[in-house]
């Protein structure tokens, strides 16, 4: 029985319904959690199958300022039943969305998204990894999202292409999109990817020194734990944690974490406990 594969190529398109000056409204876990929603809910039509209809389905909705989807849209289609499952895997996206931001409110935007289904069977390894390559070269030339459109097709089947899923996170890692870097790293681990616990570490910290700033401090913490999950001499984290419980006003634990740095070798866990934890 032949097998079919359904390939997805999401571009993002959205614009404010009152301004055009916004954050734009990302799907909740980043883009990786929305391709995988797709590729796990979406099913080809039997009829398309049947008579071999592929092509883009060109969708539109509008993001609410609660993050739920209305006004679903097909604005150009392909038939064979495609249209209307692409509407209704959208319709399945209910308070799946963070709402797209305005100065710092939450406003109605319009967000295109394209779908486009092929019938490939199972993508040849061969196609994985020419689409490796591209997306290296992409890559090396500092288009990461371009490079993204392509690493994210790692997985044929049941075997994965390790080197393209690192790259994704990389990739995300760089553009400062730590959600799905983590969620990439993670997902490497399984296969036994060497350098993704270290990434998956990095990508918490970066994380942790975001909540940091933005002074909340628990989450800070929580992020920084992760971290120190799977790189514990990190000194850099250390510090920074126990600046967040310092701040938390747990000076004993502020007080520990910059021992352990100092113990570790780092000089200004020194100044800290100098400046701060003396009885």
């Amino acid at each position: 029985m032949m097998r079919y594969f359904i390939l997805l190529t999401i571009i993002f398109l959205c614009k404010s319904l009152f301004a055009q000056d916004t954050i734009h409204p990302q799907f909740v876990g980043g883009d990786v959690a929305l391709y995988q929603f797709l590729a796990n809910h979406i099913k080809y039509p039997e009829y398309a199958l049947e008579e071999g209809i592929s092509g883009k389905v060109l969708t539109e909705f509008v993001i609410e300022k609660d993050g739920s989807v209305s006004n679903i849209k097909v604005t150009n289609g392909i038939g064979g039943g495609c249209d209307e499952e692409a509407i209704r895997v959208i319709k399945l996206m209910q308070g799946l969305w963070k709402p797209g931001l305005e100065n710092g409110e939450p406003v109605r935007v319009l967000y295109h998204l394209p779908i486009k289904f092929t019938i490939a069977g199972v993508i040849p390894i061969s196609t994985i990894n020419e689409y490796y390559d591209i997306g290296i070269q992409l890559m090396n030339e500092g288009e990461y999202i371009k490079a993204i459109n392509y690493l994210s097709y790692y997985k044929t089947g049941n075997n994965v292409h390790v080197g393209s899923l690192y790259s994704l996170g990389l990739c995300y890692l760089t553009l400062k999109n730590f959600n799905d870097a983590i969620m990439c790293f993670q997902e490497g681990m399984k296969y036994d990817c060497p350098n993704c616990m270290s990434k998956l570490a990095e990508s918490y910290q970066e994380l942790g020194n975001v909540y940091l700033v933005k002074k909340r401090y628990k989450k800070a913490i929580a992020y920084f734990n992760n971290s120190l999950e799977f790189a514990s001499t990190n000194t850099k984290v250390l510090i920074n944690r126990g600046k967040s419980h310092y701040f938390l006003k747990n000076r004993i634990d502020a007080c520990r974490d910059w021992e352990k740095a100092k113990e570790l070798g780092d000089t200004k866990a020194q100044t800290l406990l100098e400046e701060y934890c003396k009885d």
